[in-house]
């Protein structure tokens, strides 16, 4: 499976025409299993909801404004900004909600002294 997890790998997959290809082919097949097509139809709905539910948020206005505007290239900007990583993490549940959802193992726990693996 492909990494899209921040905006510079996606930029990175949007721009690749054989990565393109393996996108579509995961999404093909895991639409194609009912049980997660209703999962991901699901999660989908609840980030929308989460979503509108952030924009009316004073503090994450301008975040949203600059995203409408700059795209992809705004989410750069706030990547390292821990107030509204915190935010999008609290609201979304975290990228674990979405493994868990998949099917996915969740990640494992850091190792005493140690920092949590990468995804």
């Amino acid at each position: 499976a492909l990494d899209a997890s921040s905006p510079d790998a996606l930029q990175e997959i949007l721009q690749d025409p054989a990565k393109m290809q393996q996108l579509q082919a995961d999404v093909d097949a895991l639409l194609a299993d009912p049980t997660k097509r209703r999962a991901m139809e699901q999660w989908s709905q609840q980030i929308q909801s989460t979503v509108e539910t952030l924009k009316a948020d004073p503090e994450m206005r301008a975040f949203f404004d600059d995203v409408e505007r700059n795209g992809m290239d705004a989410m750069q900007k706030y990547q390292n900004d821990p107030r509204i990583m915190q935010k999008f993490s609290e609201a979304t549940a975290g990228a674990e909600a979405f493994e868990g959802l998949m099917g996915m193992p969740p990640p494992a726990p850091p190792a005493a002294g140690g920092s949590p693996p990468a995804l």
